[in-house]
């Protein structure tokens, strides 16, 4: 049986681990906390379903879509970089329209390609703005030398 991934952080570096257990609490609490002030804010009720549906889906994207997600991202920043790893913020709503044009039929609105437009033009930008531009070493990078 294979071993769960973060089980493996752990014990390869208990540091990160800690650190994206620490993340998660962080992000998730504020997140909490601000929906339930907006909300309150704008009078809205709490409405939980208590259908098997409901509670199944909002357990599964509660774990995988959010906990192992963001997780995921977490890992991925530390491996690759934190400018490298924004272009998966800068991918997703281009692949969810994609995808929802192609199963769900979705009729892409004026907004979708404004905010298409937005993406790549600013994704041009900053690649022409840091072509030319010299990577920084890392700390332990010069440490090494």
């Amino acid at each position: 049986m294979a071993e769960h991934p973060l089980a493996v952080i752990q014990e390869t570096d208990p540091v990160f681990f800690d650190h994206l257990s620490q993340a998660h609490r962080f992000v998730f609490t504020d997140g909490a906390l601000a929906l339930v002030l907006v909300s309150l804010l704008l009078g809205k009720p709490f409405r939980v379903g208590l259908s098997f549906s409901y509670v199944g889906s909002l357990l599964f994207l509660a774990v995988f879509g959010s906990i192992f997600a963001f997780g995921a991202y977490l890992r991925l920043v530390g491996k690759i970089g934190v400018d490298k790893a924004a272009y998966v913020m800068l991918l997703t709503p281009i692949i969810a329209l994609l995808l929802s044009t192609v199963f769900e039929d979705y009729r892409w609105p004026l907004a979708a390609f404004f905010g298409l437009l937005c993406i790549v033009i600013g994704n041009l930008l900053i690649m022409k703005k840091t072509a030319g531009r010299r990577r920084k070493p890392a700390p332990e990078e010069i440490l090494d030398r």
